[in-house]
């Protein structure tokens, strides 16, 4: 073999490596971060308003001021959850 022809292979297993190497680290935080908050007593209902919360605020930030004028305020998450409540199914 060429030297060029090892550069290349051995370039490639580094490549591979370090793409190994973030691909394991993007299933483990996930995997981690739902274990801990599963030991840690999460419920559910924490999460969901969290992720409620998350979302408004996002929201919140992405509008312009001049956008958020016409717009009336969102309620928040215990308001939500009881207008949720009262809707008949």
């Amino acid at each position: 073999m060429a030297w060029y022809e090892d550069w290349t292979l051995i370039s490639t297993r580094f490549e591979t490596e370090v793409i190994m190497r973030n691909v394991s680290r993007m299933i483990t935080l996930p995997a981690a971060l739902v274990i801990i908050s599963s030991l840690c007593g999460c419920s559910a209902e924490h999460v969901k308003q969290g992720i409620y919360e998350g979302i408004k605020t996002r929201n919140e930030l992405q509008s312009s001021p001049q956008e958020r004028i016409g717009k009336p305020e969102q309620p928040s998450y215990s308001d939500y959850k009881r207008q949720r409540e009262e809707q008949p199914r």
